[in-house]
């Protein structure tokens, strides 16, 4: 059973984005109302009492259409494997989580990566105690909290699929937390899923963004143990961009399978249509 599904903030994820602001995230303003738009726009125009130049290495050239993945989505992940006081809480876990995720090159995980990474709980801490930030962070947990009052139909809906998800599927997650942040861009979600919590990063509530990350966790044993028989086939999906690909290499194309079965699974979700078995609705696919 799904006990709850949560709309709230984050400081250091909220941080993150903040600074971004302020080194050239041009998508702010991407899919947002104009409203949004021009209260973001107040909170860029004033300023920031904090170096930005950490963070204006976030931008890379390796994915064309969101140039701030992987890292951006990286320096997320590594809030959740930090303490107070500007240090890792586990830096080895964070590391091999890292290493093991299969949608990166190895150029996205590199050693310049990892030294930029470990400047990561400092650099945020200096966001998060500047005024600057204390300013935005008082506005954005009053709009997080309308959220939750504008949602509030939509959070009972979701929560039912989600609990169909999980029974359907026997996932461990009992907990999902929908992790706001208006200035990351629309169309980019984030997820990390540790113990029974499952945890949904993006800028706005959307069903589709919640179930859509919810399913890659439980759809990706069954494209690792599906290995095999997925690269014998030259299965191409042209909806995808092709980023998904990463290198062209085995992994690339392993990783554009999951990213279309999590496409479609959704869809079958969201409708009320989940497939019984997950292996036969892979086998659909190639």
């Amino acid at each position: 059973m799904v006990e709850r599904i949560n709309i709230r903030n984050d400081a250091e994820i909220s941080a993150i984005y903040f600074a971004l602001l302020h080194c050239g995230y041009e998508f702010y303003a991407v899919e947002k109302d104009a409203a949004l738009v021009a209260k973001l726009e107040q909170f860029r125009a004033a300023g920031c009492d904090f170096d930005t130049v950490f963070f204006a290495r976030i931008r890379q050239s390796m994915c064309e259409p969101y140039p701030f993945w992987p890292r951006a989505a990286l320096l997320e992940t590594a809030t959740f494997y930090m303490r107070e006081g500007a240090e890792f809480a586990d830096f080895t876990a964070y590391r091999e989580r890292v290493m093991a995720a299969a949608n990166l090159q190895e150029i996205e995980r590199n050693q310049d990566f990892w030294t930029w990474i470990d400047d990561a709980p400092t650099a945020l801490q200096s966001v998060t105690e500047s005024d600057a930030f204390r300013e935005y962070s008082a506005w954005e947990f009053a709009w997080v909290a309308e959220q939750r009052i504008a949602h509030r139909d939509e959070l009972r809906d979701v929560q039912r699929i989600v609990e169909h998800c999980v029974n359907a599927y026997a996932s461990p997650v009992r907990s999902v937390e929908a992790v706001l942040c208006p200035i990351k861009c629309a169309y980019s979600a984030d997820h990390h899923f540790g113990g029974i919590i499952f945890t949904c990063i993006s800028a706005r509530f959307d069903r589709e963004h919640i179930v859509h990350e919810l399913l890659h966790h439980v759809v990706h044993p069954i494209v690792s143990a599906s290995r095999d028989a997925i690269l014998r086939r030259e299965t191409h999906f042209d909806d995808l961009d092709a980023s998904y690909y990463l290198d062209g290499s085995d992994d690339g194309r392993l990783n554009a399978f999951e990213e279309a079965m999590v496409r479609r699974l959704t869809e079958r979700a969201l409708g009320g249509e989940l497939p019984p078995s997950l292996a036969a609705f892979a086998n659909e696919l190639w």
